[in-house]
């Protein structure tokens, strides 16, 4: 078996040209038009946003109370019952639709912010820098003689 420690070079040398970066850094813009999709998309699935938003809080909540993700931002429960009851409160809304398009619009800004990450070109090259040292020291050739 050959040993090839030698390190390669990356496809784009600059890691402010690569795409997650360049993604990075037009984040918000991202968001906004993920939001807009996502919100054409449920609009055209012929069910209304009342229903849609009842589902979603009802399933949500659940969710967190029987199997709570690690992941869950803490204030979740508390969201989630504040958006039921302002849900419900629609009801007496003088535009009772309006109201719920812009709870819908909410909930799918929340979890856009929470499944989009950020990539940080200087903890790349730290974490680089860090575990290059750490698995060359781990698997050198006289470790746990």
């Amino acid at each position: 078996m050959t040993k090839n420690s030698e390190n390669l070079s990356h496809i784009i040398p600059t890691i402010e040209d690569w795409p997650i970066s360049q993604f990075s850094q037009d984040r918000d813009e991202f968001i906004q038009r993920l939001i807009d999709y996502t919100m054409n998309r449920l609009l055209q699935s012929n069910s209304n946003p009342y229903e849609i938003l009842s589902k979603t809080l009802y399933l949500e909540r659940q969710r967190v109370k029987n199997n709570p993700w690690a992941v869950d931002p803490q204030d979740e429960k508390i969201y989630l019952k504040t958006l039921t009851k302002e849900l419900e409160d629609t009801k007496n809304a003088e535009d009772p639709a309006q109201e719920e398009l812009k709870i819908l619009r909410r909930l799918v800004h929340r979890y856009s912010e929470e499944i989009i990450g950020f990539f940080l070109p200087k903890t790349h090259r730290f974490a680089r820098r860090f575990l290059t040292s750490f698995f060359k020291r781990i698997f050198n050739n006289g470790w746990g003689r």
